[in-house]
């Protein structure tokens, strides 16, 4: 069975053609016989596009450059037309100077923290100076007390006078005075130490905040640089252009803004696609390159618009599952077309040959249909027995048979044939259960 099917852009959809090979005759009265190989038809779905990109604008604003018309070779990456946007440059200077700022706020910061530490390494150096001020009047205290004790005594024995105790003792009082002092000065330094380590700390959240600053300013200009990047209009793919829907001068809108018709149309051209959907039956003896490697199934193609040029090509990939819809298996045959005149588009033609090797067939003259399934008359003591088979593919003249219903007194049973049957051969449909048969073959 042949179907034309129309070449997809990008892709090369094609028609597929399957032939059957292999099962053995049967004569009039025939028994079934084992099959090398055969094969059944397999149709082609309607293409698809699936290397063609359309070119949308992501930004609006007025096109100042086309560099590429229809029919131009296009590189990944090439320039295909620039879009005017003042208000991006503009935007985008303005967060590279909030960017700088931040940088600039960030050393304000980092010279803040830096001046916190000192005063902290300051106020820690001034406890341990208030520390041996405090030992040294401590050390001073101690002496004017042994020493007021002596003369205490020695007014006592009347050696001094009165007035020398009391100058003595005042110098006591005096030291003690000194160590209080000195713990107040540990007190207040202390408390200083509490000020400048909160101020430290304070300083070092402003570093952290004036370092997030610069990384949130980083994130808005490479936001804007990327959206102002969005004014050169580039190709996705090397290719060719098919369309061309814009020229010097249009305001273009962007694509989240309701743009309908693209500014450019790309199409691959390296290499095309064929789409061929295959039945239930026999998806199963599909076999891909990306599944299968050496032992990939393989197509052979013929492009009617290539002076019918045949290729013979694996089956690059499937779909695995089966369509819901119709039960077929999608199967992808990609085609390079470097050195061809392959182009999206053309009609092609494609074939399989599914083998099923080992099989019992029997004439399609044999097998017969009606509402219930598929019958043919098996000859048992010169008479037609109506059994009920399972039918597999079909090829030209033969059918294969996989299983027949055999009536036991428990009722009737499914099996596997065996080589020996004998059934009718030819206008099986005349018959009737029961009716006595003429064997014109063996």
């Amino acid at each position: 069975m042949t179907q034309r099917f129309i070449l997809a852009a990008g892709c090369l959809p094609a028609m597929l053609l399957l032939g059957a090979t292999g099962c053995s005759k049967a004569t009039s009265a025939g028994q079934p016989a084992t099959a090398a190989a055969s094969s059944s038809a397999v149709k082609l779905a309607s293409p698809e596009r699936r290397t063609i990109r359309q070119i949308h604008s992501r930004v609006p604003g007025y096109v100042s450059d086309v560099l590429v018309d229809m029919n131009s070779a296009v590189k990944k990456g090439q320039v295909l037309a620039r879009i005017s946007v003042p208000e991006l440059e503009q935007e985008l200077q303005q967060r590279k100077s909030l960017l700088e700022q931040a940088n600039a706020v960030f050393a304000q910061a980092r010279a803040g923290a830096a001046t916190a530490d000192a005063l902290v390494e300051s106020s820690k150096a001034s406890i341990v100076e208030t520390e041996a001020d405090l030992m040294k009047a401590t050390a001073d205290r101690d002496f004017r007390k042994i020493e007021h004790e002596r003369h205490v005594m020695l007014r006592k024995e009347n050696a001094i006078l009165g007035e020398i105790v009391d100058e003595k003792h005042n110098q006591l009082r005096a030291a003690q005075a000194a160590v209080a002092h000195a713990h107040a000065r540990i007190s207040t330094a202390k408390a200083n130490l509490s000020v400048e380590q909160a101020r430290q700390m304070k300083a070092k959240a402003d570093v952290d905040f004036a370092k997030s600053s610069i990384a949130v300013a980083n994130s808005n200009v490479k936001q804007a640089d990327i959206m102002l990047a969005y004014s050169n209009i580039v190709a996705p793919f090397d290719g060719i252009v098919t369309q061309r829907n814009v020229h010097t001068g249009h305001l273009i809108k962007a694509s989240n803004m309701g743009s309908s018709d693209p500014l450019f149309v790309i199409v691959r051209n390296d290499r095309v696609r064929v789409f061929v959907d295959v039945p239930e039956t026999d998806a199963k003896s599909i076999f891909s390159t990306s599944e299968h490697g050496d032992r990939a199934t393989i197509a052979h193609l013929r492009v009617q618009a290539s002076r019918n040029k045949e290729i013979d090509a694996p089956v690059t990939r499937t779909s695995w599952s089966l369509d819901p819809a119709n039960r077929t298996l999608r199967v992808e045959i990609e085609l390079p077309t470097a050195g061809t005149d392959l182009r999206p588009g053309m009609y092609a033609y494609c074939s399989f040959t599914i083998e099923h090797a080992g099989v019992w067939c029997l004439p399609s003259s044999s097998v017969f249909s009606k509402d219930t399934g598929s019958f043919c008359y098996r000859v048992e003591d010169g008479k037609a027995v109506l059994t009920p088979i399972r039918a597999g593919v079909r090829e030209g003249d033969v059918v294969q048979v996989l299983a027949k219903q055999s009536r036991q007194p428990a009722g009737a049973t499914w099996g596997d044939f065996t080589g020996t049957e004998r059934f009718v051969h030819s206008n099986p449909s005349a018959l009737t259960e029961g009716q006595q048969v003429d064997l014109s073959g063996p």
